[in-house]
């Protein structure tokens, strides 16, 4: 088993900055998975349960932000699966809540 601390990169940034374009040029020059808070999202609404069913409930209403608990309910999911990986290196995080 190999032993190593994973690379974390995270882009922080409004809306249209570029912090996808980073992440993705980021993603193939260091070999590291992309994480994107929008991309979670709309893979989630399309799973009918709880989380999805709230998400979609809340991309809905125009202008409302999704709360932090369901984002981070997203991104436990996304890490968990990210660390059973046999390759994993890190990854590049873009979004916030």
């Amino acid at each position: 088993m190999k032993l190593f601390k994973p690379l974390i990169i995270i882009l922080l940034g409004p809306q249209g900055s570029g912090k996808g374009t980073q992440a993705k040029f980021l993603q193939k020059k260091l070999n590291l998975e992309y994480v994107g808070s929008g991309n979670l999202v709309r893979k989630r609404q399309r799973v009918n349960d709880f989380t999805g069913r709230k998400l979609l409930e809340v991309s809905a209403k125009r202008g409302e932000i999704i709360p932090t608990f369901l984002m981070s309910k997203l991104w436990a999911e996304k890490f968990e699966k990210l660390k059973q990986k046999p390759e994993f290196n890190g990854f590049v995080f873009d979004g916030s809540p």
